[in-house]
């Protein structure tokens, strides 16, 4: 009986796991749709957007983080060119790169 509680917890676990990985994929699309289909700036409403490609390097300050790599990011980068707001997505290989705790990120 104890092996199939174990079973049962894992599949709703498991269910649960792939519930959230689908609205992580789903939210991410949205951010980059909106960042590659925006018409407008988030922040002054200006219609004045430029597209632009990016080099970024990812790191996070601090000198706990002094001997982290920085994740580099070549995003498509939009920046309103009234108010000097920008953004970009960055891509899902990336996160998981930011997210594993060896970068400093």
């Amino acid at each position: 009986m104890v092996g199939a509680v174990s079973s049962t917890a894992f599949q709703i676990n498991r269910k649960l796991f792939d519930e959230v990985l689908c609205v992580k994929e789903l939210l991410f699309k949205a951010a980059e749709d909106h960042v590659v289909n925006a018409t407008a700036c988030t922040v002054c409403g200006s219609a004045n957007l430029g597209r632009f490609a990016a080099e970024t390097a990812v790191h996070s300050v601090g000198m706990e983080n002094i001997n982290k790599p920085a994740v580099f990011v070549f995003p498509e980068l939009a920046v309103c060119l009234h108010c000097g707001f920008a953004a970009f997505a960055v891509s899902q290989e990336q996160l998981r790169t930011l997210g594993d705790g060896n970068v400093a990120g």
